[in-house]
């Protein structure tokens, strides 16, 4: 069995969303994933590289920080478990786009759908 471990500064919804999206790809593969949310420091990160190193998996992560994937791409090698980070780059593409920098603020995606859900409510 392949352990992948979801990491995110938010909920983790996005990242296994796009995660069960590709798997769907891999019809053989069989595949726990344990979600890991809200991860804001450099000792969280560190805490689930040892995880998936113990179990033998690999991170998939959606962190807006720059700080954060980072640590996450140093703490990887430094254990021997392989990250995928799937923010950084498409930050990085629309900040080029755009020509100005990204927020790097969690849970913004979360705040904006409770604010646009929440006042159809009403």
């Amino acid at each position: 069995m392949n352990h992948v471990f979801v990491a995110s500064d938010g909920t983790g919804e996005t990242a296994e969303r796009v995660l069960k999206a590709a798997l769907v790809q891999f019809e053989e593969a069989v595949v726990e994933i344990e979600r890991r949310p809200g991860i804001r420091t450099k000792e969280q990160i560190r805490q689930i590289v040892q995880e998936a190193s113990q179990a033998g998996g690999f991170i998939v992560h959606t962190l807006v920080s720059d700080e954060l994937r980072d640590a996450m791409v140093r703490e990887g090698r430094l254990q021997d478990v392989e990250t995928i980070d799937l923010m950084g780059p498409l930050l990085a593409r629309l900040s080029q786009q755009f020509a100005i920098s990204p927020s790097e603020k969690p849970g913004l995606f979360r705040q904006l759908n409770e604010e646009f859900f929440g006042g159809l409510r009403r």
